[in-house]
């Protein structure tokens, strides 16, 4: 894929330039493909999953993503299996973003959702607050970040011989846990559906 990088930035891009080339080449070049989810979204279910032990696996893993750690600390507990070749590859690419994650989270045009992933706010504040180039590198870092959370998750599933219905929780525990390390004034949907700001 040719991505044009030439052009006008504004002030939220401005000096990101090597953490965007970075991230494209940590993630490769089908970076705008939709992402493949053989997963069904469903209401979160506990039962099959040691909620504890997850939980601890998310705080460890959201905590080292946000402070850009490229060698995270992996532990597996009571059967989360987190210690792979996948994993460690994904969390250092969602490492070397995460402060383009944040910097898009600041300028409010983005939420964390329940679903585990990023995603853009499509309203027609973020149509006018820049370029379509600008809109175009957005889509690039969500997308690439989405994949990098997918491959965690799917990979935790597989490895840990989870059934697939425990996806959804998953997703809902390395959220609040994401939120945790989120800085005031970030969005985040909460339990209703609803925008709500960290605090």
């Amino acid at each position: 894929m040719n991505v044009a990088l030439r052009g006008t930035w504004d002030s939220r891009h401005h000096g990101l330039l090597p953490a965007i080339l970075l991230s494209l080449l940590l993630t490769g070049c089908g970076s705008f493909a939709p992402i493949a989810t053989p997963f069904t979204r469903s209401a979160p279910d506990y039962s099959s999953v040691p909620v504890e032990a997850l939980r601890e696996v998310a705080r460890e893993i959201e905590r080292q993503v946000a402070e850009g750690n490229r060698e995270p600390v992996l532990r597996n507990r009571e059967g989360i299996v987190v210690e792979t070749a996948e994993i460690r590859q994904a969390l250092r690419s969602r490492a070397a973003r995460a402060e383009l994650v944040s910097k898009f989270l600041d300028t409010g045009h983005g939420w964390e959702r329940r679903d585990g992933r990023l995603w853009v706010i499509r309203s027609e504040a973020y149509k006018a607050s820049g370029t379509s180039r600008m809109r175009d590198l957005d889509a690039l870092m969500v997308n690439s970040e989405n994949r990098n959370r997918w491959t965690l998750y799917e990979t935790l599933i597989d490895e840990s011989d989870l059934p697939s219905n425990t996806l959804s929780a998953i997703e809902e525990i390395f959220l609040e846990e994401r939120i945790e390390v989120m800085k005031p004034g970030q969005k985040y949907e909460d339990e209703n559906g609803d925008v709500a700001f960290k605090e």
